[in-house]
């Protein structure tokens, strides 16, 4: 069981991981954090750097993931890892992530067209960008 004071370390981190003005050093080292909600937020937080949000969006906790998706700074060589962590993890059975990849404004041609080929996408003639990245950094901030 954590003390209080660990508690509080950890409700800090997030506080911090939330602040628009976090350093890009810094939310690097919470990205990596052992506190779940702290990697999370690091993960909707709109100056996380490219490199954290690689990391995030291959995170082995499934809410994380779904949070760094949707950040529009996921950069593009780290869009193929999290789609197949996605299929080596669900295979047939779920689509959900590997469609936001598809979707995610920094995913390469290449890959965008192969996941649409595989049936990843619901709507695959003319699919738009989704709502969420021209909202993240709204929703994001509050």
């Amino acid at each position: 069981m954590q003390s209080r004071a660990e508690r509080l370390s950890g409700y800090r981190r997030v506080l911090e991981t939330r602040h628009p003005d976090t350093p890009p050093d810094r939310l690097r080292e919470l990205a990596v954090d052992t506190v779940r909600p702290v990697r999370l937020w690091t993960a909707r937080n709109p100056n996380t750097p490219p490199d954290a949000l690689a990391l995030l969006v291959i995170d082995q906790d499934e809410h994380v993931r779904w949070n760094a998706i949707l950040n529009p700074g996921v950069p593009t060589d780290a869009l193929r890892p999290a789609a197949e962590l996605e299929a080596r993890m669900h295979g047939d059975a779920s689509f959900l992530f590997r469609e936001r990849v598809a979707h995610h404004p920094n995913v390469s041609d290449e890959l965008g067209a192969e996941l649409i080929e595989a049936g990843t996408c619901r709507r695959p003639r003319g699919c738009p960008k989704p709502w969420f990245y021209r909202n993240f950094f709204e929703t994001a901030r509050t």
